[in-house]
């Protein structure tokens, strides 16, 4: 659920892969083709560009998430207020409703 999480995790991964390219590279004894090299830096930057994408998506949704929460938040006390005062209006209603039957009686 965490986009800033997630693309924290495919940037480290990402260095993880360039950095086992690099440290294969510096084995002479057994050093990768030419393909594998190509094949690993190109994952380790991709990586890391889909990282940089979701952390930057994650960032920007935190901004509209938090916006919504907070519209959310002022609507619930909107709501609130609304109904205390209905409350009130229909406890003044009722009492009218009474003393006009009590008066309708009294005749």
């Amino acid at each position: 659920k965490s986009w800033v999480l997630r693309g924290g995790f495919l940037v480290f991964v990402g260095t993880l892969v360039l950095a086992s390219l690099q440290l294969d590279e510096a084995d002479t004894a057994d050093r990768p083709s030419e393909t594998y090299r190509l094949v690993n830096a190109s994952t380790g930057y991709a990586l890391w560009g889909c990282g940089g994408v979701y952390l930057c998506m994650g960032v920007l949704c935190f901004r509209r998430l938090k916006a919504f929460y907070m519209a959310r938040v002022k609507k619930k006390k909107l709501f609130k207020a609304e109904r205390q005062y209905l409350s009130a209006q229909k406890a003044d209603i009722e009492r009218l409703l009474k003393d006009t039957e009590s008066q309708l009686e009294s005749l």
